[in-house]
């Protein structure tokens, strides 16, 4: 691990630039700046392509984590960047309080607005799906957030779409649906 475990979250940022030193002498000083006003906690640099693959390896095993986990729910939200912690901060209590036992997991591509909330309360989980998108959604909604990020709404966010959106809104797309796809060939059923 490049840094103690126990944050509240972790951000992992890579960055290219045309002159290697100047550049990396340009980040140590906004990394020093961010530690200095306490807008970071602690920062680790790769000194090594091996180094900066492990970095990465550590983020993109969620899978491993969500196997653990299993059963569990999915979700893939956007909110603004500038509310991510404290909708990842209410959401988890939100869970708490409704399921001591739930276990959140929250990791994604913060620069876009997305994240993943995984979510295992045991063998409940499945069982208790619909609750779980309420309490998930609820904070997503109250930052006019939207509660499809990156995967589409298929089958288990057709309701969600329909309380997240206006009638026009709904309206709109399906004229844009029927317009796009008069024989409803594509995707059929997945927005009514």
């Amino acid at each position: 691990m490049p840094l103690a475990p126990g944050a509240a979250g972790y951000v992992l940022v890579e960055s290219e630039g045309g002159d290697p030193q100047a550049d990396q002498t340009r980040l140590i000083a906004v990394l020093d700046a961010m530690l200095d006003d306490g807008s970071i906690g602690d920062a680790a640099i790769a000194q090594s392509e091996a180094q900066r693959k492990a970095f990465w390896a550590l983020r993109n095993d969620a899978p491993r984590i969500m196997d653990r986990w299993s059963p569990l729910a999915s979700f893939d939200v956007s909110v603004p960047i500038a509310q991510m912690v404290d909708y990842v901060a209410e959401t988890r209590a939100a869970l708490s309080s409704h399921w001591p036992q739930a276990r959140l997991l929250a990791f994604g591509h913060v620069a876009d607005n997305n994240v993943h909330m995984i979510v295992s309360l045991g063998a409940d989980t499945f069982a208790l799906y619909r609750a779980l998108a309420d309490v998930v959604y609820a904070g997503v909604l109250a930052r006019r957030g939207s509660i499809s990020a990156e995967h589409g709404i298929g089958m288990d966010k057709r309701e969600a779409l329909a309380n997240s959106r206006s009638p026009q809104v709904m309206d709109m797309m399906r004229q844009m649906k029927q317009w796009l796809d008069p024989r409803n060939l594509l995707n059929p059923g997945k927005v009514v």
